[in-house]
């Protein structure tokens, strides 16, 4: 018995097998690559919504803080032109002067000060006469204000104060009936319970997100 020997041709596909096979992988692919494209253009313009989002919210609590410190400023601009020269001729006078304002305490919840044209403390709230004398013309904010005669709002510093916590200065300068600089009133906020910096520690947004603050 003999066997024929020899290769076997593979036939090509055929139009049909082309159309069930081929037609849907390109298809398939095609999807895919669509698929791809869009989910990349909906992050995109969820990423620019977010960000737009959270534009506006810092936007919003940056214009908030700064009628705050505006208004605070203005509050201290308008104690120091109550100080005339013969109601803070003394430390006890000036003490007086100061405890006649003790509500201020409320915004200036680190203290309320009156410094002497050298930088020297004179009086202050709540310590009152404890430190009278210590200098502090070292101080920037003190500097600002004794080389500038405007009031100044300070870089933070560490408070002196017990707890050592971060606050800032506001001053304002205090003229005689000359308009020569007779004393600098200053008005200290605790950063660490400040009512309007304090909170942001509070903000969350969303479940991980929270704010940040620099200078």
């Amino acid at each position: 018995m003999r066997y024929a020997s020899g290769s076997v041709s593979m036939r090509p596909f055929s139009l049909k097998t082309k159309v069930g096979v081929v037609f849907p992988l390109v298809t398939i692919c095609v999807l895919a690559v669509i698929l791809v494209l869009s989910q990349r253009i909906v992050e995109s313009h969820i990423k620019e919504g977010v960000s737009e989002q959270q534009c506006q919210i810092v936007s919003l609590l940056a214009d908030d803080i700064d009628r705050q410190v505006a208004s605070t400023r203005d509050t201290l601009v308008a104690i120091a032109r109550q100080a005339t020269p013969e109601r803070i001729a003394t430390p006890r006078k000036a003490l007086e002067f100061l405890q006649g304002h003790n509500d201020e305490l409320a915004i200036f919840d680190n203290g309320l000060f009156l410094f002497d044209r050298g930088g020297r403390m004179v009086a202050e709230l709540p310590l009152a006469l404890e430190r009278s004398g210590k200098d502090f013309s070292y101080r920037d904010y003190l500097k600002k204000t004794l080389a500038s005669g405007k009031p100044t709002i300070s870089d933070p510093y560490e408070s002196s104060h017990g707890q050592h916590h971060p606050a800032l200065m506001f001053t304002a300068p205090v003229f005689d009936k000359g308009g020569s600089l007779l004393a600098v009133l200053g008005g200290s906020i605790d950063l660490a319970r400040s009512p309007f910096l304090g909170r942001l520690a509070d903000v969350k947004i969303g479940r991980m997100g929270y704010l940040y603050v620099i200078s």
